[in-house]
């Protein structure tokens, strides 16, 4: 049990990962008795992430992916297909599953196992995703990092919620007339977010969005075992953020995240991180974020039949929006 289930804690986000990392190794024990074709398989797998003896620390978050995908395939009695995929898992384990630190990748360099990424998406599967040209990746990966440095500097405890927690950032681009995005952070392929660079062009946009979701992965985490709220999936609410209904768990999301990022940028502001006109950026982003919130809420306080966990969470991140406000 966490002690605070808002405010950055490296104790916590250590205890998250090792929870879902055995959730994944039980999964797949489970997935294995499915068929007696794939058992065998399977076990190797399991044995081959045992046998390196994988951190949940630095387990890879495309071990996340290959898993939903055998899950789906399984689901719907596609043997063939999870055959297919048993042996790209076991592939990719045998030779690289550690992430030691956060990487930067961009979108062209995932070529091998695209096909998981994009089948990874779920509900942003309708984003077009561009590869993004040598030159603009290594400028926008100088910019992100120095935005996570700045994190590091000014608000240690997020950055090292962010060193547990994210283990890779993959840079898109994606042309402003498809659907538009800022990032997302498919929990299918948990501890992975993408950035469109074509949308954050700022200091303070690239930094808010990389808090915006991080802060999602958190709460993937946090509910990963126990939903936040009890409603059923078909019930859909308008979402202030999306301008469109959505089940009620993503609007609980938007929610929390809004207040996350909100109450980072406080955190960092106070701590003299901004100058000159970045603090000016810096205040409409805290309080753009602190509407959504709100706006968030009264749907979630109005529509929401809240777990236990739910309750808690929000508990805690109405506390500390009281401390913004």
């Amino acid at each position: 049990m966490l002690k605070n289930y808002f405010l950055p804690s490296k104790t916590d986000s250590v205890y998250l990962n090792e929870k879902i990392y055995k959730k994944l190794i039980e999964s797949l024990s489970e997935l294995a008795q499915a068929d007696n074709s794939i058992e065998y398989k399977i076990n190797d797998i399991i044995d081959q992430l045992c046998k390196k003896k994988a951190s949940s620390l630095t387990i890879a978050p495309l071990c996340y992916a290959f898993y939903y995908r055998l899950g789906f395939c399984l689901l719907n009695n596609d043997i063939n297909d999870a055959h297919f995929i048993i042996n790209e898992f076991f592939d990719f384990v045998s030779k690289s599953i550690f992430h030691k630190n956060l990487i930067v990748e961009a979108w062209c360099e995932l070529t091998p196992h695209k096909n998981i990424y994009l089948a990874s998406l779920g509900e942003h599967s309708g984003y077009l995703l561009r590869d993004v040209s040598g030159k603009d990746f290594s400028l926008y990966n100088a910019a992100l990092l120095n935005e996570i440095k700045r994190v590091k500097d000014y608000y240690p405890s997020f950055y090292e919620e962010i060193s547990c927690l994210l283990k890779q950032v993959i840079i898109v681009n994606s042309d402003t007339r498809s659907k538009p995005f800022l990032g997302m952070s498919p929990i299918q392929l948990w501890r992975s977010i993408f950035v469109n660079i074509s949308m954050c062009s700022s200091k303070i946009s690239i930094l808010e969005t990389l808090i915006h979701e991080a802060s999602h992965t958190y709460l993937f985490a946090q509910s990963y075992l126990t939903p936040l709220t009890k409603n059923n999936k078909d019930e859909l609410y308008y979402s202030p953020l999306r301008n469109c209904e959505r089940p009620i768990e993503g609007i609980y999301h938007a929610m929390f995240v809004s207040a996350r990022v909100a109450y980072c940028l406080f955190q960092m502001y106070n701590a003299g991180a901004f100058y000159g006109s970045e603090e000016t950026a810096a205040q409409d982003a805290i309080k753009r974020n602190i509407r959504q919130f709100f706006a968030c809420e009264s749907v979630v306080m109005k529509h929401a039949a809240l777990s236990c966990l739910g309750k808690r969470v929000l508990r805690h991140t109405s506390e500390a929006v009281d401390i913004i406000v």
